[in-house]
C-alpha cells in the first residue's frame, strides 16, 4: 500500500513538473522560451510600467527625448541628433520571437540628406549598426521618391549578407510627414529572421548570418525629427 502511494506521489509529481515546463517561461542561461503566441510586451503594459523611461534608453551618441503621448496614443520620440532608441522592457535572451509596430514620422526639419527612420533587432547601440529596416524620405518635405531598405550592419558599419542597396524599393503606398505611416515587422526565428513592411515580405537572412547576434530591439530616427511608435506588440513565435 505505502509503495503504491509513494508511486502516485511521485507520478503526480513528475507530471506538475512536466505542466510547469511546458507552461510557464524557462529562464536558461542562453535563451529564454514562451509558448508561441505569449504576448511579451504591448503598449497597456508600456503605458502601465510604474517608470516608462525604464522601457528605453537612447545611445550614447544620440539626443533625443521620448514620451507617452496622450493625445494620440503613441509613443513619441523628439531627436535632436541621430538617435538609436533601445527597448529594454522585454527579457534578455529571448530566441525567437515577432516585433510589429507602426512607425509615423510626425515632423522633421532635418536638411542635410534623407530624413531617415526605422526598426531593428540586436541593437549595437550605434548609428548604422545591426539588422534594421530603414525608410528614406526626402529631406525638407521636398517631393520626390521615398526608399526603403533593410540594412544588416557589422561592428565596424559593414553591410554584410545582402542589405542595403541589395534591398533597395521604392515605397509605392504613398507618404506624407506628418500623416502617413508604416506598418514593420520583424519575426526572429530559429534559424531565419524576416522583415516585412505593410505585410509584404521584403527580407530574410540566416540567423547565423545576422551582424550582430543578440540585444535589445531598437527605433532610429534622424536629427530634428520626431517619431512615434503606435500598436508596438512582442510576442513569443
Amino acid at each position: 500500500m505505502k509503495k503504491r502511494v509513494f508511486f502516485a506521489t511521485l507520478s503526480a509529481l513528475m507530471l506538475l513538473a512536466m505542466i510547469a515546463v511546458s507552461v510557464f517561461p524557462s529562464f536558461a542561461a542562453d535563451a529564454v522560451y514562451y509558448p508561441n503566441g505569449t504576448i511579451i510586451l504591448n503598449e497597456d503594459l508600456l503605458n502601465g510600467a510604474e517608470n516608462f523611461a525604464d522601457n528605453f534608453s537612447v545611445n550614447e551618441e544620440g539626443e533625443a527625448t521620448y514620451s507617452w503621448n496622450e493625445e494620440t496614443g503613441r509613443v513619441r520620440v523628439e531627436s535632436t541628433k541621430n538617435t538609436v532608441l533601445d527597448l529594454e522592457a522585454i527579457p534578455e535572451g529571448l530566441d525567437y520571437y515577432t516585433i510589429s509596430a507602426d512607425l509615423y514620422l510626425t515632423e522633421t526639419t532635418y536638411t542635410s540628406g534623407s530624413v531617415i527612420f526605422g526598426m531593428g533587432i540586436n541593437s549595437g547601440k550605434a548609428w548604422s549598426r545591426s539588422l534594421y529596416f530603414q525608410m528614406n524620405l526626402p529631406a525638407g518635405g521636398a517631393d520626390g521618391e521615398v526608399k526603403i531598405f533593410v540594412n544588416n550592419y557589422d561592428e565596424d558599419g559593414k553591410n554584410v549578407n545582402g542589405g542595403g542597396s541589395a534591398t533597395e524599393r521604392v515605397y509605392e503606398g504613398g507618404y506624407k510627414t506628418g500623416e502617413s505611416k508604416v506598418n514593420v515587422t520583424i519575426k526572429v526565428g530559429t534559424e531565419f529572421v524576416r522583415v516585412y513592411y505593410d505585410d509584404v515580405a521584403m527580407f530574410t537572412v540566416a540567423k547565423d548570418q545576422v551582424a550582430y547576434q543578440e540585444g535589445n530591439p531598437f527605433f532610429m530616427l534622424r536629427a530634428n525629427s520626431t517619431l512615434e511608435i503606435d500598436n508596438l506588440l512582442v510576442y513569443a513565435g
